[in-house]
């Protein structure tokens, strides 16, 4: 049993790497968050998730058609602004902070390019 849960937690973390590659490949084909989402049997946090890591990846790829309206990216974007900045952003704090006027899957939207460099 424990060579099995070992077995299935390897290939969790294996899949991780591709599962990036298999949503960046439909971003490239130009897909909504929302296709993505049905496409892949996920979440839309967990596509949210992917741009994220994504974005910080590469800076190559084109994620503008994911960007959020812009009063929404800029209360992000001044609440992000109040974190320490050598400390990795918590959407948590920033979801307090916007006294959960912003819903998480919005925050995440505007991180994906409040971490790009």
């Amino acid at each position: 049993l424990a060579k099995q849960k070992e077995k299935l937690i390897r290939k969790t973390k294996a899949e991780k790497v591709s599962t990036y590659q298999i949503t960046k490949k439909l971003v490239e084909e130009k897909f909504s968050i929302q296709e993505i989402a049905e496409k892949r049997g996920l979440g839309k946090g967990t596509i949210l998730s992917h741009l994220i890591h994504i974005s910080e990846t590469d800076s190559e790829i084109d994620l503008e058609m994911y960007r959020p309206e812009n009063v929404v990216f800029e209360k992000v974007k001044q609440a992000a602004s109040q974190q320490n900045p050598n400390e990795k952003l918590s959407l948590g704090k920033i979801y307090s902070d916007l006294k959960k006027e912003i819903s998480y899957d919005e925050i995440k939207q505007a991180m994906i390019f409040l971490i790009r460099k």
